[in-house]
């Protein structure tokens, strides 16, 4: 008898080396690891900000106080109108001035002004997981991209890529529940969470540093990982599950839940 279950997965159908092409191994294997998930609410990834010269930011501190014409504008900063029109029109396209050159809740952000949790912004959920055994958070934000129902079938997760030839069965570990499922996570560890993921991205999440970010228990999700041996002598193998070629807490809480899996690596290898 199936069920279906969330799943999450970066890598989808590729293989490790289609990933990290520089890295060389001699086995793979793909497996569905069992976590609790929690969705996560924030706004949606922008660019890096454009740096505002001395007169943009003179601009958005004027209108900030009150909705000066442009002619006012021209006559406190000295400037031609069509300066300032110009000026405008650039803040505008930066997001900063709607078209009524008010300040949208960027350009409040840019000057450091309060503004309503998510104004005017595109909210967009994303999961975080933690660990079911120890409850041990992993500090990463899976984007609703990365995620999919698949179907459960006894000790293995099928998953469907729109194309009768892209079915793939992979091994579904699953991990008793010790740790005690809290009903959210910290601010402290979200924002650290949302930290990390703008210093490897270069596309970047913008809140500001005291901000509530929204997160709630979801549901047990299953993060599609590999483990790789790059030779079949060696003790040791990397665990990944995209992002990086190797990831210290996957290897880890997998080794805690399938304690032959070195052994099924080496045999594997030794088969290719």
């Amino acid at each position: 008898m199936s069920e279906f279950v969330k799943t999450v997965s970066r890598f989808r159908n590729k293989s490790y080396s289609e990933i990290f092409p520089n890295k060389t191994f001699s086995s793979e294997e793909n497996y569905f690891l069992q976590f609790n998930g929690y969705t996560v609410y924030l706004p949606k990834i922008s660019p890096p900000p454009r740096a505002l010269n001395i007169f943009e930011i003179s601009i958005l501190k004027l209108l900030a106080v009150e909705p000066f014409t442009p002619q006012d504008l021209s006559e406190r900063l000295c400037l031609e109108v069509d300066l300032i029109n110009f000026i405008c029109a650039r803040l505008f396209e930066m997001k900063f001035l709607d078209k009524f050159r008010q300040l949208t809740a960027a350009g409040k952000n840019f000057l450091g002004q309060k503004t309503e949790p998510f104004a005017n912004k595109n909210i967009l959920p994303y999961l975080v997981l933690v660990t079911r055994d120890t409850g041990e958070i992993f500090p990463k934000l899976f984007p609703r991209s990365t995620w999919q129902i698949s179907k459960l079938l006894g000790a293995a997760i099928i998953q469907n890529y729109n194309s009768a030839s892209a079915k793939v069965k992979r091994k579904c570990i699953f991990v008793e529940q010790k740790a005690k499922i809290s009903s959210s996570i910290s601010q402290r560890i979200l924002h650290e969470i949302l930290e990390n993921f703008n210093v490897s991205h270069v596309n970047k999440i913008f809140i500001e540093q005291d901000f509530n970010i929204p997160s709630s228990y979801s549901e047990p999700i299953f993060l599609h990982i590999k483990a790789i041996l790059k030779n079949y002598e060696d003790d040791f193998f990397l665990v990944s599950d995209g992002q990086e070629s190797n990831d210290e807490l996957l290897h880890s809480y997998i080794c805690r839940q399938q304690k032959d899996i070195l052994a099924n690596l080496k045999w594997h290898g030794l088969r290719r």
